[in-house]
């Protein structure tokens, strides 16, 4: 896909230089970055992206997509956005088809519970609908393969993939454990849910969130993600 046909969605995206180059891959990760990929740059509680631009274009990396546009000289294709915190979701979710419109999606969010209510939600859906991927605390799982999970819900540009494998090895559904940070930092944004449960909220994490209003907005989140029909 082109960077433009990429973007097309997006028409008040500011973009200069070439729109024709070939996109195959959204990254946040310097390290990630090369031909072929747009690197996202993303200010976060721990890092922010812009610092590492000279390094992303060391990698052959010609796409950047940023918030601030001052230290992009050298690169051939620059992307403006006001807040690109959602975007390596969303521009992965369209890179990879949209691959949650192929599926029965059930997301489920708490501070107790999250992996043991995916289990049994992937049981179920994997009798209504066929096999049934599944994203979690213990491992990510697209039908055909099944890998440890470094994180509950893995970062944008990585959940859509798993969620295009789980289309690709023809998953009827997919049973997802949401965290609060993921909801939070937009990691599932663009996404569609049929089912979304909250189990439950404690009192862990809020060295993340601060205090347990903050906590639970960030949950509560999850309704968003449900489908409008």
């Amino acid at each position: 896909m082109t960077l433009g046909q990429l973007l097309a969605p997006w028409p008040r995206l500011a973009l200069q230089g070439n729109l024709d180059l070939m996109v195959d891959r959204i990254t946040v990760d310097s390290r990630q970055a090369g031909p072929g990929a747009l690197f996202v740059a993303v200010r976060g509680s721990s890092g922010d992206g812009h610092r590492y631009l000279d390094k992303v274009q060391a990698t052959g990396c010609q796409a950047v997509m940023v918030e601030d546009i001052q230290e992009t000289a050298g690169f051939a294709a620059v992307v403006l956005a006001d807040n690109t915190r959602a975007v390596p979701a969303l521009l992965s979710r369209r890179l990879e088809g949209n691959p949650d419109l192929s599926l029965v999606t059930a997301g489920v969010t708490g501070t107790n519970g999250k992996t043991t209510v995916s289990y049994l939600l992937r049981q179920m859906l994997g009798h209504l609908h066929g096999p049934c991927g599944l994203i979690g605390t213990i491992n990510y799982d697209d039908g055909v393969q099944t890998e440890p999970a470094p994180l509950t819900t893995p970062g944008g540009t990585v959940f859509y993939h798993w969620l295009g494998r789980m289309r690709d090895h023809r998953c009827g559904s997919v049973a997802m454990e949401i965290s609060s940070h993921a909801l939070d930092q937009d990691r599932t944004a663009g996404l569609g849910l049929d089912v979304a449960i909250m189990t439950n909220l404690g009192r862990d994490h809020l060295d993340y969130h601060q205090d347990l209003e903050q906590y639970l907005q960030a949950k509560a989140g999850i309704i968003s993600l449900l489908r409008a029909e």
